[in-house]
């Protein structure tokens, strides 16, 4: 009961842009207790999409095909779809209303070119694209599913969320795992992975990891429960001293969200990381809680807190031979001030992102 994902695009082929749509999907599908096999990329080319198509119906129940559906001559999905199943294609004017109305609403050209799009299997189901032009489909075939969505990912993971994923789940039954994820920081795959696994020995459990600097995720997958008792508690003993603010989040995450809840704003006067704490704490939730600047002296008064950082300095004098720097950060509020200094392994790409994650983490724990 494997699921197959095609991806179609002489643009991924070719490396120009990474296959977001099908890390997403596989993502959600396997975290909602399904098995993902083989992910296949082709070209724009109609024969190489047939083929890709094809080929994965053999070992996969359900495919997923994303990208193709645009109305230029490269764009050849639906008709690679409509040789696989050896079904015309026909207008769906439904389709054709919704190109219409959303061209107009936007006050863009509407050309003969767009009835491409309204072009489906006629035994498909009609997927609504809230976001774009080009809708989607499901259609069974010989005992398979497709489901076939256009490529943009603001209009292909809406689509797959609110109606794929929903139809898979009521069509196909989902594996009951035992699955578990942690996120562990400054520890590398090689140091920890035997650890690890040592203590799974003869359970049965499959183990996998997968890097996202500076943490490193872990997750295991057991057919069950059954006798997790006695390695699970042996697993987060081991895993403990690597967590920082919580077992999966990453602290900037963590941060984010909190923050949000602030009853006022917090000045951050970051010296050390260049913008990029502040690019991944903020969001529209909570910007209008974060005043950000790089200078001091500023009146403090009118702010919850004050969170001063400086440090890094190896890594913005260039200084590629280091091996070792340092963050320090200042938290000021009510009167009240803490100081943390930290040394970290210094590595020139990556530094900044390690520093980031710590100061995120501090802040979390002084301030909430």
């Amino acid at each position: 009961m494997r699921i197959g994902l095609l991806a179609t695009g002489t643009e991924l082929v070719t490396g120009d842009i990474l296959n977001t749509n099908g890390q997403h999907i596989a993502h959600e599908l396997t975290d909602n207790g399904y098995i993902v096999g083989m992910h296949i990329m082709a070209s724009d080319e109609q024969v190489e999409i047939r083929e890709a198509l094809s080929y994965l119906l053999k070992e996969h129940k359900v495919v997923v095909i994303t990208g193709g559906l645009g109305p230029t001559s490269d764009d050849r999905t639906r008709f690679a779809l409509a040789e696989v199943i050896q079904q015309p294609l026909v207008q769906h004017e439904p389709s054709w209303n919704h190109i219409v109305e959303r061209l107009t609403h936007f006050g863009l050209t509407i050309s003969e070119n767009n009835r491409q799009q309204t072009l489906f299997p006629g035994t498909a189901t009609v997927i609504h694209n809230k976001n774009g032009t080009a809708n989607g489909c499901k259609v069974i075939y010989d005992n398979h599913i497709i489901y076939m969505l256009p490529g943009p990912p603001n209009e292909c993971l809406p689509m797959f969320s609110d109606f794929v994923l929903a139809d898979i789940k009521q069509h196909i039954q989902q594996q009951h795992h035992f699955k578990r994820k942690w996120r562990l920081f400054s520890v590398s795959e090689s140091e920890i992975a035997a650890k690890l696994e040592h203590v799974l020995l003869n359970t049965g459990v499959t183990t996998g990891y997968r890097i996202d600097y500076p943490y490193l995720e872990f997750k295991i997958i057991a057919p069950d429960s059954t006798g997790s008792e006695i390695w699970l508690e042996k697993l987060e003993t081991m895993i403990k001293p690597y967590l920082l603010a919580d077992s999966y989040e990453p602290a900037s995450n963590l941060l984010r969200q909190k923050l949000a809840t602030l009853a006022a704003p917090i000045l951050i006067i970051d010296q050390a990381t260049g913008g990029h704490l502040h690019a991944v704490i903020s969001d529209r939730n909570n910007y209008q809680k974060i005043f950000y600047t790089q200078k001091t002296g500023l009146d403090e008064s009118e702010f919850l807190a004050v969170i001063e950082v400086t440090g890094l300095l190896e890594h913005w004098l260039g200084l590629e031979q280091a091996t070792k720097t340092g963050i320090a950060i200042v938290m000021r509020r009510d009167g009240h001030e803490q100081q943390v200094k930290l040394e970290i392994p210094y590595r020139p790409i990556r530094v900044v992102k390690y520093a980031t994650e710590l100061v995120a983490n501090q802040i979390l724990k002084w301030l909430f």
